[in-house]
C-alpha cells in the first residue's frame, strides 16, 4: 500500500515536522551547480543583476518557474535509494538502508484547481522486503517535488531580504535572509524563523531552481535544543524518452545543540517514468 505524503516531513523519532532546504555543499557533493567555491566565475546574467532592478527581475522570473514546476510536470514515478543514521556522539547507534518508489501525482480539485501529492512505497529495509514505512528509521525527509514552489521566494515581505552571491558559470546564487523586525508585519514574518538563511541556485538560462540549501539552524517546529539543516539538488534527468528537471538528491542533518547526538539522512533519485494508465481506441467491428 502506498502511503500519502503531501508537503510534510517524516521523522521516525517524531521530532520535526516540515522543512525546506539544506546543508553547506561541502558536506554533500552535488552534480549540479551549487554555492560558489573559492574559484568562482559570475555569470553574465548575475553581473547584470547587481542592481536592485536586476535582482528583482531575476526573482520575478524564478518565482514564475517555481509556480509552473509541478503544474507542467506529468505524473511521475521514480526510484529512491536512501540511508538514515543516528549517532550518539561519534558512535553509530542505528543505520537503515532503504529503497522505495516515489511518485508525484496531480489530483484535480473543484474550480479547475490542482493539488500535487507526493507518495512513497517502501520496497526494502536493510536488504529485506517491506510493505510499509520502516518504524525505526532515524530521519526521513519528503517534499522532493513540492519544494519547488514560489513560497521559497516570498514577494513584498518586509522581514525578507535578498542578495546575490558569487556563483559558478551558468548559475545565479541568491541568499535569502529573514531578519527581525521592530514593528508588526505580515503573517509570514510572525511565523517565520527569524535569522534563517537560505541559499537558492538558479540555472542562468532557464531560471529554474537547481539547488536549495539551509545551513544547520534552529526552527520553530523543532523541540527546544534541536537544529536542522538540509539540501535539495535538481538536475535534468531522463523520464522515459523525455528529459526534465527532476530531484537528484537530498542531504540533511538533525542535531542537538549540545552536540550529544545527531541524525543524518541521504537519498538519491533515479529511473523516472511517467506514472499513469493509457488506453488505445480501436475501430468498431463491422456488423
Amino acid at each position: 500500500m502506498i502511503k500519502g505524503r503531501t508537503r510534510r516531513l517524516f521523522v521516525a523519532a517524531a521530532m520535526i515536522a516540515e522543512a525546506f532546504c539544506c546543508l553547506p555543499q561541502s558536506q554533500a557533493q552535488s552534480q549540479t551547480p551549487g554555492p560558489a567555491s573559492s574559484q568562482t566565475v559570475t555569470s553574465p546574467q548575475a553581473e547584470r543583476a547587481n542592481t536592485s532592478d536586476g535582482l528583482d527581475a531575476i526573482l520575478q522570473k524564478a518565482r514564475l518557474q517555481l509556480a509552473r514546476y509541478t503544474t507542467l510536470l506529468p505524473n511521475v514515478i521514480g526510484m529512491e535509494q536512501g540511508d538514515s543514521r543516528w549517532y550518539d556522539g561519534q558512535k553509530l547507534k542505528r543505520e537503515v538502508h532503504f529503497t522505495a518508489h516515489i511518485r508525484m501525482t496531480h489530483r484535480p480539485l473543484p474550480k479547475f484547481l490542482d493539488r500535487v501529492t507526493e507518495e512513497a512505497k517502501f520496497l526494502t529495509e536493510n536488504g529485506k522486503p517491506v510493505s510499509k514505512t520502516p518504524k525505526n528509521i532515524p530521519l526521513y525527509l519528503t517534499d522532493v517535488f513540492t519544494n519547488q514552489n514560489p513560497s521559497i521566494l516570498p514577494v513584498s515581505v518586509h522581514c525578507v531580504s535578498y542578495k546575490l552571491l558569487p556563483s559558478g558559470p551558468g548559475s545565479i546564487l541568491i541568499e535569502r535572509w529573514i531578519h527581525p523586525l521592530t514593528l508588526a508585519d505580515t503573517h509570514f514574518c510572525k511565523d517565520a524563523n527569524l535569522g534563517e538563511i537560505m541559499r537558492i541556485t538558479l540555472d542562468a538560462q532557464t531560471m529554474q531552481m537547481i539547488h536549495i540549501e539551509r545551513p544547520v539552524q534552529p526552527r520553530k517546529d523543532l523541540k527546544p535544543g534541536m537544529e536542522i539543516g538540509f539540501m535539495y539538488d535538481y538536475a535534468p534527468q531522463k523520464m522515459g524518452e523525455e528529459t526534465a528537471l527532476l530531484p537528484l538528491r537530498i542531504h540533511a542533518e538533525l542535531v542537538s545543540e549540545d552536540q550529544k547526538w545527531h541524525k543524518v539522512f541521504d537519498a538519491s533519485y533515479s529511473d523516472y517514468q511517467r506514472y499513469g494508465s493509457t488506453a488505445t481506441m480501436l475501430p468498431a467491428s463491422a456488423p
